[in-house]
């Protein structure tokens, strides 16, 4: 989940059929996600307790269905994230900072 001034901009499932990691550069792959209502309640929770204005989170389900907030990445690489969702992450950055 990437979160920009307490507003999600979007959301990526990453998967690798190959390894138990799906870091992109690993040559997972990184697909659209349309995130429920409860990811991004945990998404911004999460970003807003670490302060951030700009995070990438990252959450997994256990064997159960719970879903955990595993990480909070301060500055979070978009470039999987980007390609995936077609959003202009770079440029929604500068309006922000525009904006501030």
């Amino acid at each position: 989940m990437l979160v920009l001034d307490g507003k999600v901009v979007g959301s990526i499932k990453r998967s690798n059929p190959l390894d138990f990691r799906t870091n992109v550069s690993r040559h997972a792959v990184a697909e659209v996600h349309s995130p429920t209502q409860l990811e991004q309640e945990l998404s911004l929770k999460a970003t807003a307790a670490v302060d951030a204005k700009f995070a990438g989170v990252d959450l997994l389900y256990d064997a159960r269905g719970n879903c955990y907030v595993i990480e909070v990445n301060a500055v979070p690489g978009w470039r999987a994230f980007q390609k995936a969702t077609r959003i202009d992450v770079a440029d929604l950055l500068m309006e922000s900072l525009e904006n501030k």
